[in-house]
């Protein structure tokens, strides 16, 4: 059964495995370029949260 599966999955995308793995770099390319701007959107907005805080509260510096 298992070999079989195997055989099976192994016809089928001996084919296409060029062309998807093409798409795939390029859906991973843009997909990482999108999570590295939200990425950098969501740490800039943190980094201004945790300057207004300090900056309001500056006398916990010392604690």
């Amino acid at each position: 059964m298992f070999i079989s599966a195997d055989t099976r999955t192994g016809t089928k995308y001996c084919l296409p495995r060029i062309p998807i793995m093409v798409m795939n770099m390029k859906i991973l390319r843009t997909i990482r370029s999108m999570i590295k701007h939200e990425a950098r959107k969501f740490f800039d907005n943190r980094m201004e949260r945790n300057k207004k805080r300090l900056r309001a509260s500056g006398n916990s510096k010392k604690l």
